[in-house]
């Protein structure tokens, strides 16, 4: 079994202890950034997310000790008025992944690309960060897009 060895922290956090059971639920995260009127592009601007609708909308996605989250895709249901790109930052340093411009995401498109799914271990922190293509128009514009996430609680 030592051919395992690489493959123990693929999924980031720390292995399920002994006799642990492993429950895995997927949930669709509303996020949505506000581009303010005279922004301009290229401005990095916070992601607000909405996994639970019982819940406040967060800033920050930080699993609890015993569960791994997993942002396996994102999608728009039409294409957002002013497109950008979302950036994917891991413990407030760490750049895990940029994607394709929002408007490419569109879940009725055959080919829509996936991104790479984006694994945050339990007591880490991942924010998201909304970068717009072109400047604020003269109004406040809210880009809204879905994140496809899985849930693993170790019990």
């Amino acid at each position: 079994m030592a051919w395992l060895g690489p493959l123990r922290g693929l999924f980031g956090g720390r292995p399920a202890p002994a006799g642990a059971r492993v429950v895995a639920r997927s949930v669709t995260g509303v996020a949505t950034a506000i581009v303010k009127a005279g922004t301009p592009a290229n401005t990095p601007i916070p992601v607000s997310i909405v996994y639970d609708p019982l819940k406040p909308a967060v800033s920050t996605i930080q699993p609890a000790p015993d569960e791994t989250w997993i942002i396996e895709d994102i999608f728009v249901t039409a294409a957002p008025s002013i497109d950008g790109i979302i950036q994917f930052v891991l413990d407030d340093s760490k750049d895990v992944q940029k994607t394709n411009p929002l408007s490419t995401y569109r879940a009725d498109y055959a080919n829509k690309p996936k991104i790479d799914p984006v694994t945050v271990p339990g007591m880490h922190r991942l924010n998201l960060y909304y970068y717009n293509s072109a400047a604020g128009g003269t109004a406040d514009t809210t880009v809204t897009f879905y994140l496809k996430i899985r849930i693993i609680k170790y019990e």
